[in-house]
């Protein structure tokens, strides 16, 4: 038990130096000794996606290295698809969802953002960054070429009675005008 908790502590000061792959690096350590979908497991896993989050930061100081910030998306990427699984009810899973999805498009790997993009903005319509999830996923799919697909998922925001957003309404409208 002294052990764990001089780990965390050293977790905690390497976030508090603003070291924060190697604090999200301890703090994934430090989850997958504990058991399973326990709830101190989720909140280590939890800090170690919060370390990540905050070198990807566009205000972190100090501003990170290509290779950095490459590591930090990759770790939120798999960290936070694990989270997702593991606790899919935990109130920060939606977030969770669409920062996994935009890091794909971050990493201009396309396919996967606009899949994961439009699941999002599928499984979670009225969230906060479901407009800001469908519009990255037109964009991905604008970026690849998939005009086709692009026009199918402006027809379906068009006639969902899920989606309110008027403004987004008016630009699936322009897209299919345009398609």
């Amino acid at each position: 038990a002294q052990l764990v908790l001089m780990q965390t502590n050293t977790a905690e000061a390497a976030y508090q130096a603003h070291a924060y792959l190697q604090a999200a690096a301890m703090y994934q350590v430090l989850a997958e000794k504990q058991n399973n979908a326990s709830d101190p497991q989720r909140e280590l896993y939890y800090s170690a996606l919060h370390s990540y989050a905050d070198l990807l930061a566009p205000e972190a100081t100090p501003k990170q290295d290509e290779a950095s910030v490459h590591a930090a998306r990759d770790g939120l990427k798999k960290v936070g698809a694990l989270f997702v699984e593991r606790w899919p009810k935990d109130e920060r899973t939606p977030s969770l969802a669409f920062n996994i999805a935009r890091a794909m498009y971050l990493d201009e790997n396309y396919t996967d953002a606009a899949n994961a993009l439009a699941a999002f903005a599928k499984q979670y319509p009225t969230n906060k960054d479901a407009r800001a999830a469908v519009t990255l996923s037109w964009d991905a799919l604008e970026k690849q070429g998939s005009f086709k697909e692009l026009a199918e998922s402006a027809q379906a925001v068009l006639t969902s009675t899920v989606i309110q957003d008027e403004t987004l309404k008016a630009d699936a409208k322009r897209i299919i005008e345009g398609s």
